[in-house]
């Protein structure tokens, strides 16, 4: 029974970002590395020249897609969005945010309001963000405007 029990916990377990992913994440190629060390799928079909798009337990059959969690990087800003339909990570992420980063403001990106925090002991630069949009906890990285 408890071999049973761990062949359901486990997969659960291995499937999501950290808040140490996410302090770490400062270039595509660690981006990608975390994606596919987390399970996630690279998606054809949404990523272009200046975007990388990964999905975890993304289906698409005929016109009707599924995702449970995404992450998106921009190539030419190095910004990135993680986005969880579950909310799971996103909570645990959010606290940890709050316990170890500083406040910064609110930021309107797009008509949606983040809130915003600095983080010292990132490697990525400027802020990160995050809220509640379209039903998904979503975490963005705003990166340094030149």
């Amino acid at each position: 029974m408890k071999h049973l029990l761990l062949l359901f916990i486990i997969p659960t377990l291995s499937y999501s970002q950290t808040y140490d992913d996410i302090m770490n994440m400062d270039s595509e190629r660690n981006f990608i590395r975390t994606m596919i060390e987390n399970g996630y799928e690279k998606s054809t079909k949404h990523s272009t020249d200046s975007v990388t798009v990964y999905g975890l337990n993304y289906i698409s059959v005929f016109d009707i897609e599924k995702i449970d969690k995404m992450g998106v990087y921009h190539k030419y800003t190095d910004a990135f969005m993680i986005t969880d339909t579950e909310k799971t990570d996103y909570k645990t992420i959010t606290e940890k945010i709050k316990k170890n980063c500083e406040f910064y403001d609110i930021i309107d990106y797009s008509g949606t309001d983040f809130l915003c925090y600095s983080c010292p002991q990132s490697k990525y630069s400027n802020k990160i963000g995050y809220t509640v949009m379209k039903g998904m906890g979503t975490i963005i990285h705003f990166p340094k405007e030149e």
